[in-house]
């Protein structure tokens, strides 16, 4: 210790905190703020059983230091002198040192150096321990103390005979010549042979050399040092035997080889403090680290070799991939880069992976990429995909963007919200374009179109969806309930990843899986919406089978049944029993029962999916097929009550600002067919200037004026297929009575009347409210106010208004009832899709399923 304190006193001012690894701003800038361990001499007499000594020898026990020389050369800081001094306190919560018992028994001044000297055992004076390594640590020293008596006796008795005759002989020797010759002296010191009378059994033939309590001291010091400036995490952190380096995750990897850099510059600190850079850069060119590993050093030919050939192919990046290929297998990134200081560790990755690839040193001619023509067909291909899979979402709380166009003109797009990254949502895409037999633009341009539509991120559940935002909320519960298993961390671990890939398939993966003649069974619209009453509401799997199972699909029942078998196990219930007594109330019956509850709503979360992928077919067959076949004369109108317009002033005061009262409006996009091929989409928006009730008989009166607006626009129009959610002014015997005989009065007939799952498929409507309320919120900023309905008239109709959108202001008093009250439709709230004749209407629980009644 005392050399070490010597090479580190013109570096360290406080050699304590450099030993207790709290070295920082504390300790004092100047040489004044420190002193010696010797110069510390305030007793402590308070937890030491009365052995009263001064706090600078405490402060030396704490860190194994007693030789007053040592002590002298020690420094210590005045915060630290205070923390392992006077000031220095168990913890209320104290352990054993050895055995973690309860500590019950203090180690005082002189059992601490006895236990370093004797034991060579390091107690710092002050540590705790229980009644039972107390006893023990007492009995060893006695022993030990009995034992060095019986040594010294031995050792005085044996150095006693040799010393004298040493003495002897070298007055002897002065006496014949006058004058001992040095290199006699020499030899006497060096070899025991050349002593004249040397007696052979003298203590430094019988014993062996042993070192001193200083220098074990000194030795323990430098241990100490090198684990505090490592740190015990640095020296106990490994990674996993069992896993080769080449699959270790780049994470563990970056870990791993920062700890090996601080554990070799703690290794060089220790060797030649203040010389770190120094040693390394020497270790480094010596070989001896390539000789510690057997690693054969590059031959200087080969290193030649490859400097000429990478200076020929300076600029062809390919073929210097190619010539690092036949290298990387050979040598390290480290050996390269003493041969090739321009390499970066990019390019030698780069190679590896060609020679894992095509093999080391084997040329591949490079794909040639060519422009892609964006054409029109691919790229609605493509976002009509993005839309219509949801995994781009409309809202209608979104707001607009300004966008520039490759013509130079700049147009506001509404934002659109996603969930997922570009790579999975491309990925995705190429699978689905695959199995539809299409041909789809490349990556770039893929990358391109979504980079260039409006998009904003969010965590958040697809707004008011409850299905969804009880899944999520079933996913959280699930979670916790596995931390507080009785598992290890990879068990966690694995039970996590599962629930978490579940999630996933769930979200997104299920929508583009599921088909109507699917093989297997968990993808099969047609086996999951199958009813056990028969033909009416469900169809029959007669053109295919199912041999294929979803492994992710089937994790839904795995994993309930082995979290509830975990929560029934004997060591859960004794866990939970003992926290109850701390407060927690919660019993395994409880827990059960939530995690059984949280996995039906992740099912019911799962059917929501299906049903949503399977009443969305309603809108793509009829806005495809269905009015290709009826250019001109068939519409499809999807309608939706928009949330209630809040007045707003340009400048409001805080009394303005609450108890509003909303504005009603609603919002209809129609879609026709011109030529064949073109659809063609507007909208008209009702805002009524009086407060109105959202009822039947209210969409009536709405649905009479959109047919009679579009009859005048388009004369040749004659079919309609109405679309909306399941909101109850929609889904009504009244409503849907009421529109059988709309071909009287407006001239065109209502074929089907398809309803979306609730909740879900209300994109086309929302995505026009989100324009309209761009629209109002630049006029407002314009420094108008919109609180009445006819100032939102106003704002809508400004500059034009938005373009394909027209806008009725109307005033509807309290209307009459339209139908019989008597005429029901039974079970009304369970079907989904109408087909309407003039004498019957023939309904159906999923669109598609069944023959309907």
């Amino acid at each position: 210790m005392a050399s070490s304190s010597s090479n580190t006193i013109g570096r360290v001012l406080c050699h304590i905190g450099e030993l207790s690894g709290e070295v920082d701003g504390r300790c004092g800038n100047d040489r004044e703020s420190v002193t010696t361990l010797d110069q510390c001499t305030k007793d402590t007499p308070f937890d030491l059983d009365g052995n009263i000594v001064t706090d600078g020898e405490l402060i030396g026990s704490r860190f194994d230091l007693y030789e007053p020389t040592v002590l002298a050369e020690t420094t210590v800081c005045t915060y630290h002198r205070d923390r392992f001094g006077l000031k220095w306190r168990k913890s209320r919560y104290s352990k054993c040192l050895h055995c973690e018992r309860k500590a019950n028994r203090k180690v005082n001044f002189l059992w601490s150096k006895r236990a370093t000297i004797s034991l060579k055992e390091s107690i710092p004076a002050g540590e705790e321990l229980c009644q039972r390594c107390f006893d023990t640590l007492k009995q060893r020293l006695s022993a030990i103390e009995t034992e060095e008596e019986e040594e010294c006796e031995v050792a005085e008795e044996a150095l006693e005979q040799p010393l004298r005759s040493g003495l002897y002989d070298l007055r002897q020797a002065a006496s014949g010549s006058g004058l001992y010759p040095i290199e006699e002296l020499r030899n006497l010191a060096i070899d025991d042979d050349s002593r004249p009378n040397s007696n052979r059994d003298s203590i430094g033939s019988v014993f062996e050399p042993v070192q001193t309590p200083r220098q074990r001291r000194t030795q323990k010091a430098i241990a100490n040092t090198f684990s505090t400036s490592v740190g015990e995490k640095e020296i106990k952190r490994t990674l996993d035997p069992s896993t080769e380096w080449s699959n270790t995750s780049r994470s563990a990897k970056s870990e791993g080889l920062t700890s090996l850099a601080r554990i070799v510059k703690a290794g060089c600190s220790v060797i030649a403090p203040g010389k770190e850079s120094e040693i390394w850069a020497e270790l480094k060119g010596s070989g001896h680290v390539e000789k510690a590993f057997n690693i054969q050093p590059v031959p200087a030919g080969t290193a030649r070799a490859i400097i000429n050939s990478f200076h020929l192919l300076k600029e062809d990046k390919n073929s210097r991939r190619v010539l690092l290929s036949a290298v990387s297998t050979q040598l390290s990134f480290g050996q390269v880069r003493d041969i090739l200081p321009t390499v970066t560790q990019y390019e030698f990755k780069m190679a590896q992976k060609h020679a894992h690839t095509h093999g080391p040193g084997r040329f591949v001619q490079p794909t040639k990429l060519y422009r892609v023509m964006l054409t029109k067909e691919k790229a609605a291909h493509f976002i009509d995909y993005i839309f219509d899979h949801g995994v781009l979402l409309d809202k209608a709380w979104a707001t607009s963007k300004s966008v520039k166009f490759s013509t130079g003109d700049r147009k506001r797009l509404t934002e659109a919200v996603i969930y997922e990254n570009f790579h999975t949502i491309i990925e995705r895409y190429d699978s689905y374009c695959d199995a539809v037999d299409f041909k789809p633009l490349g990556r770039s341009a893929l990358y391109e179109v979504l980079k260039n539509i409006p998009l904003v991120k969010t965590d958040a559940v697809e707004c008011l969806d409850m299905r969804i935002a009880e899944g999520k909320e079933a996913m959280k519960l699930l979670e916790k309930v596995i931390t507080m298993l009785p598992l290890d961390s990879d068990q966690q671990f694995s039970l996590t990843t599962s629930l978490k890939l579940l999630e996933r398939h769930i979200q997104s993966e299920l929508k583009l899986a599921l088909s109507l003649s699917s093989e297997c069974q968990e993808h099969c619209i047609t086996f999951a919406l199958d009813e056990s009453d028969g033909q009416r509401f469900s169809s029959q799997c007669d053109n295919h089978s199912h041999l294929k199972t979803c492994e992710k699909c089937l994790l839904l029942p795995k994993l309930q049944e082995k979290i509830v078998d975990y929560l029934q196990t004997n060591e859960f219930r004794a866990m939970r029993l003992g926290e109850r007594s701390y407060g927690v109330r919660e019993s395994v019956e409880d827990l059960t029962a939530d995690v059984c509850e949280a996995f039906a709503k992740l099912s019911e979360w799962r059917a929501h999916q299906v049903r949503a992928v399977n009443q969305n077919r309603a809108r793509i067959d009829v806005m495809g097929e269905w009015l290709k076949e009826r250019p001109s004369t068939g519409v499809y109108i999807h309608q939706d009550f928009a949330q209630k317009f809040l007045p707003q002033k340009f400048y409001e005061s805080q009394k303005d600002y609450y108890a509003k009262t909303g504005i009603s409006w609603h919002t209809a996009t129609a879609t026709i067919c011109r030529d064949g091929s073109t659809l063609e989409t507007g909208t008209l928006v009702h805002i009524f200037d009086n407060h109105v009730k959202q009822d039947s008989a209210l969409v009536t009166a709405i649905d009479h004026h959109l047919l009679s607006s579009l009859k005048r626009k388009y004369p040749l129009l004659s079919e309609v297929v109405f679309g909306s959610d399941c909101g109850q002014s929609y889904l009504a015997s009244n409503t849907l009575l009421s529109l059988t005989r709309m071909e009287q009065e407006t001239g065109i007939s209502v074929k089907e009347y398809c309803f979306t799952e609730p909740q879900a498929g209300k994109s086309m409507c929302d995505r026009m409210t989100a324009v309209l309320k761009t629209q109002v919120r630049a006029y407002l900023n314009q420094g108008n106010n919109v609180e009445t309905p006819a100032e939102v008239y106003k704002a809508l109709t400004h500059n034009g208004g938005v373009r394909d959108c027209g806008v009725a202001l109307v005033s509807y008093p309290p209307a009459k009832k339209i139908a019989d009250q008597s005429q029901k439709i039974k079970n009304i709230s369970l079907l989904r899709n109408f087909t309407l004749e003039q004498d019957r209407v023939i309904s159906y629980k999923a669109y598609g399923m069944g023959s309907g009644q």
